[in-house]
């Protein structure tokens, strides 16, 4: 671990799962509480039924998912490189044997 250029430890692998964790339940209450239909008026004048959000909901929507991308990749980073020493290993003992 000391020798590594990216050192991601489990506990921050850990925490930053829980943050994403935290993020998609923040998304999902913001899309469960502001997404509605309302009746749109076509150019014909008929009406029709289309889903809608508010924009200011709609805009943290995105930048929570773009924080959480972030930190998903870093979990998917973390998992590379806290797991590849394992697979060496794993890899030379058969080897050895």
């Amino acid at each position: 671990m000391n020798k590594r250029t990216v050192k991601l430890p489990p506990e921050l692998v850990t925490k930053v799962r829980d943050a994403s964790t935290i993020l998609a339940i923040m998304i999902a209450f913001i899309i469960l509480s502001y997404y509605k239909y309302d009746f749109v008026i076509t150019e014909d004048g008929s009406y029709d039924y289309l889903p809608y959000i508010p924009p200011m909901q709609k805009q943290w929507i995105e930048t929570l998912g773009y924080i959480q991308l972030v930190s998903s990749l870093t979990l998917l980073l973390g998992f590379c490189v806290n797991n590849r020493s394992l697979v060496v290993q794993e890899g030379w003992r058969v080897r050895c044997e």
